[in-house]
This record gives structure tokens, sequence and C-alpha cells, in this order.
């Protein structure tokens, strides 16, 4: 280094006896090159002509010189001397940050940006740049400098954006930037020099593609080109080259120093690669999309390098430059210009790109860094973190073992905690279920569950039955069984005031929990309805009975066999089998009657001295029922089918998904609102002709099953499962049992939440003792019948079937009713005297109502298989 150091002294600082400074001679340069005293670089050597190559090229006669140092995009053989391979230094994403702290104390520029945004601004680096400029996730120097630069001008802005969002937007606004920084009265429009800059970038009589020098006077017709765009013509081949091009050429010599000339002035290049690169490229997609048709394939097959050749491997920089640019082209902030898929694609093999890695790549910097938002002080930064989390669904182990963190944590905010377990819930997968299943398992100190941490164990179990649904049966089996050991904590209680409820509410939530994250690992591994057995899936029923002045409740497990019918996009219907027998149905009159079933005579015409609630019995045949109501993802499905008789709206309803299990943990479960009677019918149509039509494709064996809206009557056998009580649950309605209007209560309940809106199917885990959930409240359900008064006048049918035609005694009144249709189930909405089994409503079919939606049935179809 010491002889490195004195040579370049004599070269530099050589002075003659009177002290003037001498210029290095030839022959000196030949004395120290033979005397191995001159250090020879050659830079930007793979950038040189041929011809300057080969004369430059060292042999053994005309290259005396021991070693040389090489800057090189590639390695050059130099006939066996010592070369020593100088690359642009790199920087990988863990040196990003103190890169960033060092030089800004160069520029001293430490207090421009606090920690937050230096963060944010190494963190926007990563991703713009992640698998593009270097297979080894490094960038060069140069292009963090040039991106710091561009930070510190936006922060030295008023009110200026902090990043560019692509490499591509990157060079623009630097060079944007730096002509920004001249004085006004001596400025060029902004455009005209970018456009400058891209024909200077593309100018070449040598090889293409690889930042190089220019003759002067090719570079000159160049600029006055882009001198001529911006004026709306085109220059003349040939013509007198117009003023403004020198002009231009000086301006971006002198003042913006992004162009060098050669010392003789004839050859000029532009000084930073990357960005020659990426001006070239912006250039040539500009200009491709300017000659149109047929160009582009042009510019593939001719006129980029051969891939696999030599000048390809000198175009790295260029082609890489060139897909990013293609990549971001949209961006108004880019070129504004949209390029075809299969354009991109062929641009990312000839640059040796794998856009999936880059996609990975950049997902996971993006992920990192809402990991890292996990641990700000801020509630509102965390929860927005999971919040995106969820939504990105990812499996990535880090994004499992970071949520599974903040899970157990016992310092995090009883709310990221719970949105924690969503996030897990969505995300899926055994690791995501193992998180989930660390705290269902972990004991509290004292062996019971504290009162703040029912909720989040709830969602813990509620989650781990959706992680695990599509999983193997083998991988399910140990969540499943930690489910039922909480199943085996039956409830029997007495509740004779408000500390019996408070037991409840403590204890009811896990079993709730436990017995909806089971249906939900079950739903994705369900036999075709008609086509084997069905598959038993624990389910938890509810019964509140009075005893004097108190209520006992009393949960139990059943396992009701469940099948599935197929539906568009992946979609699937839930159905269970009602038996067939003999059902009793309908309330008591006078003296016993239930609470409410009086109302009919002041808002139906016709119900005077009518019992509209009467007893009877009723023999059904074996049907199958949907065991939720449609919900709005599976109503979507169907109404975007070919139309049969009417139009559908394929997203009627006015609620909207609330919150992270609404949004991200089941999409589209909330029931489909808003529909009339005849919407639905039509729906039910579409529906059997597809199902009609794909029934063998699907999987099922003999004739498909066909969807109908039920009889009321079947409808309230099947609600009741046997019960004669007003609810399948009992004597009373409780509002953490149904969705229904809290604020009321029925005979000794309590009251309770009113939500004001539907709920997720299945959200209460709670079934009747046929595995029909959410039949008390949630929505009306429309049936099939005519809406007729008296449920045992003339013509009812007594086998279950729709009661169709127009009730006679209303037909003699001439009331608008006697076309309306029947509704079941009570909703959102009414208190529970509406809710109860036996309660009959009806409306204009016509009609919508955010109160009304429905459930299907189907007769099982003849000879079907549904096992014992």
């Amino acid at each position: 280094l010491s002889r490195v150091r004195s040579t370049l002294l004599t070269l530099t600082e050589h002075r003659g006896s009177e002290g003037t400074a001498l210029a290095p001679t030839l022959p000196l340069v030949q004395a120290l090159m033979e005397r191995r005293r001159l250090v020879v670089i050659l830079d930007h050597f793979s950038e040189l002509g041929d011809e300057s190559r080969q004369r430059l090229l060292p042999t053994a006669d005309d290259f005396p010189s021991a070693w040389a140092i090489v800057t090189s995009r590639r390695e050059e053989s130099f006939g066996g001397k010592v070369v020593l391979h100088l690359r642009p230094q790199r920087l990988t994403a863990d040196r990003l940050w103190p890169f960033f702290t060092d030089y800004l104390r160069l520029v001293q520029a430490e207090e421009a940006l606090d920690f937050d945004l230096h963060e944010r601004a190494v963190g926007r680096l990563r991703e713009i740049t992640a698998g593009i400029v270097d297979e080894q996730q490094a960038i060069t120097v140069l292009l963090a400098k040039l991106y710091i630069d561009v930070v510190l001008a936006e922060r030295r802005g008023a009110g200026g954006s902090l990043l560019p969002a692509s490499v591509p937007a990157l060079m623009l606004t630097y060079i944007r930037q730096i002509n920004a920084a001249i004085p006004e009265a001596d400025r060029q429009p902004r455009e005209l020099v970018v456009r400058a800059l891209q024909h200077l970038a593309q100018a070449s009589e040598e090889r293409l593609f690889r930042p190089r020098a220019v003759r002067r006077e090719v570079a000159l017709r160049a600029l006055a080109r882009a001198s001529a765009e911006r004026e709306g013509m085109e220059a003349e081949e040939g013509s007198h080259l117009p003023r403004g091009g020198v002009e231009l050429l000086r301006y971006l010599v002198d003042r913006l120093l992004l162009v060098e000339e050669s010392p003789d002035g004839e050859a000029l290049r532009l000084v930073l690669d990357p960005l020659a690169d990426y001006l070239a490229a912006l250039g040539w997609l500009r200009q491709l999309d300017r000659e149109g048709d047929g160009a582009w394939e042009e510019f593939l097959t001719k006129t980029l390098p051969a891939k696999g050749s030599e000048d390809a491997a000198l175009a790295q920089g260029f082609l890489r430059a060139l897909y990013d640019s293609a990549v971001h082209a949209a961006d108004p902030a880019v070129l504004g210009l949209e390029i075809e898929p299969p354009v991109v694609a062929k641009l990312a093999e000839r640059a040796a790109i794998d856009p999936a890695r880059i996609a990975l790549e950049r997902e996971r910097r993006r992920l990192r860094r809402l990991i890292d938002d996990l641990a700000e002080p801020d509630l509102a930064v965390r929860l927005q973190a999971i919040e995106e989390l969820c939504r990105r669904r990812s499996r990535e182990p880090m994004v499992t073992t970071a949520l599974g963190r903040v899970l157990m944590s016992e310092q995090q905010d009883q709310e990221v905690r719970q949105a924690a377990a969503i996030a897990l819930a969505a995300q899926g997968g055994v690791p995501a279920a193992r998180a989930l299943a660390e705290l269902v398992d972990s004991p509290s100190p004292d062996g019971t569950v504290a009162a703040g941490a029912v909720a989040l164990r709830r969602t813990a179990l509620e989650g781990l039955g959706l992680a695990l649904a599509g999983l193997r049966e083998a991988s399910q089996a140990k969540a499943r069984e930690e489910m039922r050991q909480l199943h085996a904590d039956a409830l029997d209680l007495l509740v004779e005031d408000e500390e019996g409820w408070a037991e409840h509410d403590l204890r009811l939530p896990l079993l709730q929990g436990a017995s909806r994250g089971l249906q939900l690992a079950a739903s994705s591994d369900l036999p075709l309805l008609g086509s084997g057995a069905g598959r038993k899936v624990p389910m938890l029923t509810l019964t509140a009975r009075k005893e004097g002045q108190a209520l006992r409740i009393r949960t139990e497990v059943v396992t009701p066999a469940v099948w599935r019918l197929p539906l568009p996009d992946g979609e699937q219907l839930e159905l269970v089998v009602v038996e067939g027998g003999v059902y009793d149905i309908g309330s008591p009159d006078a003296p016993v009657a239930e609470e409410g079933r009086d109302w009919y005579a002041n808002q139906r015409d016709g119900c005077k001295n009518v019992n509209v609630e009467a007893e009877r019995t009723v023999r059904l045949e074996r049907f199958a029922m949907a065991r939720h109501a449609i919900t709005k993802a599976q109503w979507r499905a169907v109404a975007e089918l070919p139309q049969v008789e009417k139009e559908l709206n394929p997203t009627p309803g006015s609620f909207k998904p609330d919150g992270l299990w609404e949004t991200h943990g089941q999409p589209g479960a909330l029931p489909v609102d808003s529909i009339s009677w005849n919407d639905c019918k039509e729906w039910l149509q579409r529906f059997n002709s597809w199902l009609t039509s794909e029934w063998s494709s699907q999987g099922g064996q003999g004739e498909p099953p066909q969807l109908s809206l039920p009889g009321e009557v079947q409808w309230e056998a099947a609600c009741r499962a046997g019960a004669a009580t007003p609810f399948h649950f009992g004597d009373v309605l409780d509002a953490a049992w149904a969705n229904f209007d809290g604020g009321y209560t029925y005979g000794p309940g309590r009251k309770g939440v009113y939500r004001q809106r539907p709920v997720p199917v299945g959200f209460f885990g709670l079934v009747s003792r046929w595995g029909l959930a959410e039949l008390h409240g949630q929505l009306f359900e429309w049936c099939g019948d005519q809406w007729h008064p008296d449920p045992k006048g003339e013509g009812w049918p007594s086998d279950g079937q729709p009661w169709e035609g127009v009730d006679s005694a209303l037909e003699a009144l001439a009331t608008a009713q006697k076309e309306w249709k029947l509704l079941r189930g009570g909703s959102w909405f009414d208190g529970p005297r509406g809710c109860r089994a036996a309660n009959r409503n009806s409306n204009n079919p016509a009609d919508i109502s955010t109160s009304d939606g429905v459930r299907p049935c189907c007769l099982l179809p003849p000879g079907s298989l549904l096992g014992s």
C-alpha cells in the first residue's frame, strides 16, 4: 500500500525544480509500468466497446505491469496476469439500517429522520428492492444513497410524500428532485429532463443495453428528439440540429452533473449505472407502447440480446431494470402504461428473475414489519397489525410464532389477545391449532377461569376448530379430544338469582366455544347427502325448565349425522335429517296459554276468534333440512347462476361484516337478509338446476336431491325436535343462547344484550336435538305455505307439505293479506314472544325486510344411501 501511495503521489504531485506541477508524460508512465511502480486501473471495462477492449486488453508484450485493478460486471481474463476484480459494493438487508445511520452522519443530517421515519424508510427500501436488484437480496450502495437523498429531499419539502413506491419511481423522483434544486430562472422543465435522459440512455451505435459512452453527435440527436417530443413534433431525419439539443446537453453536464464528457468532449455517458439502466428501460417501454402491435414481439425475439449470450450477461442490469419498470409501468409516477402479463412473464424469464420468489420475499418483509408492530405500545397499532395479518392469512412460521406469543402474553391487552386468537384461526393449519390449543390447555393458578378470560378461551376454542377445518382426521384428533373434555363438564345448574346466572355465564361459554369449534372442524369433511352415511358431529344442546321460582339449566352432547350439498364457487350447505313420525305442534290455548300467542287479531285480518296456533298432530316423512339459514356467501354463489324467471341481487342485505371473525374468520357467514319469498323461489330453481347438471361430477350417487321451502309444519316439527315447550331450549329464551331483543324477558328469564343485527351462523354453538341451529331469533325464515289464519282450516295438509291456495276466509274479506306467505322463527329485532316455536308470521311474497331470511329443506331422494 505504501508503494501504491508513493506512485500515486509521484504521478499527481511531482514538481519541477521551480515547484511547478508537471503533467505525467507517456515515457514516465511507461517507465513506471516497466518498474512495476504503477497501479493500472481499468474502470467500467465490460461497458467499453470492442475496439477499446481489444486495445486495452493486456498481453505479455504490451502490458508490462504485473497486475491490474479492473471494475467490470463480469469476470475478465487477462492472459495470466494478476487481476483484482472490483465490483460495486452491495448492502444486504441487515446492513441497511447502519448504512442509513452512517450516511446521515456523513451528510450531517442525523436529525432529519426520527426513529420511526428512519425505520419506515429502511423497511420501504427493503420492500421495493426485494428480489429485483440482486438475487442475494442485496442492493448497491449507489441505489441506497439515491434513496436516502430522495427521503431527505421529501422530508425537507413542504407536505411531500415520504417515499416512491418502486425503484423506477425512485429513479425518476431522484432526477426531478435534482432538477428542482436548480434556481427556477435557470431550470429546465422536469419532464423534458427526464425524456432527454431516457433518450440519451438509449442512444448507442455499439452493443445495446449496457451503460456506455456515446459519440457527441449521437447524443445531440437523442436530445433533439427529446426537445421535439416535448413540443409535440418529431425532428426530421438529417435536419439541422436545434440549438436546444446543445443547451440541453450543457444543462445535463454542467448543472445536473448527471452526464459526463470525455476529455476531448467527443463522447458522453450517464454518470450513474443504475440510473442509466432504468432510464433506458423506461425509454424502451414508452417507445414500444407508441409503436403498437408487433413491436413487443420483435423487441423480445430480435432486439434483446440472445438468452445465454455474452451480451445477455453484460445486459443483466438493463434486463432487470426492464422487468422492474414493466411491473410498475401502470403507476402514474412511472409511465402510466399497462404492460400485458405475458410480456412481463417473458421479461422475467429473460432477466433470470423468479417473480414468485420476489413476491414471497416482499410478503415476508411486510409480515416482519407487521410482527414488529405487535410490540408497539399503541393499542391501535397492534390491533391494526393483527387485522392485516388476518387479511393475509399467511401460514409463515414466524407469523404463527408471533401471534402465539401475543395470545399467551398476560401483558397484552385482552382485546389484542382476542384478535390474535382470531388471526391464528384465520391462518389455519396445525401450527396455528397448536398455539390455540396451548391457551386452551393452560390452567389458571387456582384451577378456574377468571371471568375476564372466559371470552378469550371461548374464542380460542372456536378458533381451534376453524384452524383445523380441512386438515386430515388424524391432525384433528388431539384438539377434538380436548374439546370433548370440556363437553364432559356438563351444566346442571339451579339458577335462582344473579349468583346462579353468574356461574352460568362463567361455564357455558366454554362449552359453547367447544361445540362451535367441533362443528367448524367437521364442516370440511362431510359426505354428500344421499351418497352414504352422515358424519356424527358432537354438538351441544341446552334445556332450561322451571323448578318452582327457579330454572334448572342443563347441557347435553348430541351427535347428529351431518351431510352436505355442494354449491357453486366451492360453497356448501350442511344438512341433518329430521326423522319421520308423528309430531305434536302448535301451542296450548287458555288457561295455560303461552305468553304472546294473542297478537294476531290486532295485526292480521281474519284472526278474530280464530285459534291461530291451534295444537295439532301431524305425520311426517323424514326429510333433510339445512342446519343454518342461508348465508350471504351461499346466496351469492347461487344468485350468480343463469336466471330462470327473475333477476336476483347477489349481495342483498343491510348488514356488513363487523370485526375480525366476521371479516376474516368466517367471511360470508352472516345469514342473508332482505330477500323476498319470490327471490327464494328463484334461488332454489337456480340451485336445483345447477345441482342436477353437476351431481355426478360432484361424486353424487342416484338422483340428486332437490331443495324447496319447508312447509310450516315441517319447520315447526324440526324446530321442536320433540319438545312441547315454547322453545326447544325449554321454558325461557336467553340472549346468551339466541339472537333477539334481549331487553325483553320470557317467563322467569332475565334481560340481556340486544345485538341489533344478525350474527354469523353457528355463533352460539347450541343446537336442537336434530342438530339445527338459530331457529329462535336471528331471522324469520320463509316457508312454502300460503298464509291461512286457521292452521286447521279446511284442506290443511297433515303430512307437513306446504299449504298452497288462497284462504277462503281471507278471500271473502277481499284483503291483500290473502296473497301473503308464511314466516317462522322470529328475528334479531323481536322480543322472545315472537321467537316461540309455535309463533306464526306472514308477509307479502314480494316484500323484503332486514328481519327475513331462508332455510331450505328437501325430501330425501328415492333410493338414497343414508346409512344407519
